[in-house]
């Protein structure tokens, strides 16, 4: 979830993490693990069809990265990224996350108060618009199909191709890997 991108689909984005460590042959993955297996194998899991990410390589050094990332800062913890009681400096440990711009960490910040109960003082402004309730705007925002058709009725809108890549709907679609389901 940390690293889901307009890339790829929200549904097959949050089936990765369990894709993946069925891939690595672990029950559950840790930030441990995903910086000490072989690249080569974490790549070769990233693209195994179906494919996990559009750009599998790139993703798995972002990966790889992230979880260095979260074990010098954090201990390996992730959760303890937000385990800060103002927003402020929530959003400012989400921005220094290797792959995190100011939109992802806005948008990451919403998800934690909209959907996990993680609410910093300030988390609404400090998400700017993707901290607004009843919007739908982004992964923040999605509960169910509903909201989640909202959401794409809405990036339709701000961007016509953003919500579903032609590549998305199989291998005979055009693009960088084959996404066979």
């Amino acid at each position: 979830m940390l690293l889901h991108d307009d890339q790829h689909p929200v549904e097959r984005a949050f089936m990765a993490p369990v894709r993946l460590a069925e891939r690595l042959g672990v029950e559950r993955l840790t930030v441990t693990h995903l910086c000490e297996v072989d690249m080569g194998l974490l790549t070769a899991a990233f693209a195994k069809v179906p494919v996990l990410h559009p750009f599998p390589a790139v993703k798995a050094q972002r990966v790889r990265r992230l979880c260095e990332h979260l074990t010098r800062g954090y201990g390996g913890d992730g959760a303890r990224v937000w385990a800060d009681p103002l927003a402020w400096v929530v959003l400012a440990r989400l921005r220094e996350l290797p792959g995190f711009d100011r939109q992802k960490a806005q948008i990451f910040l919403a998800l934690l108060g909209k959907r996990l109960g993680v609410r910093p003082q300030g988390w609404q402004a400090a998400a700017g618009r993707y901290g607004t309730e009843d919007v739908f705007l982004s992964v923040a925002d999605i509960s169910d199909d509903v909201s989640l058709g909202r959401v794409r009725q809405y990036r339709k809108r701000l961007v016509p191709e953003a919500s579903e890549p032609a590549w998305s709907t199989g291998p005979a679609a055009a693009g960088p890997a084959q996404t066979a389901g």
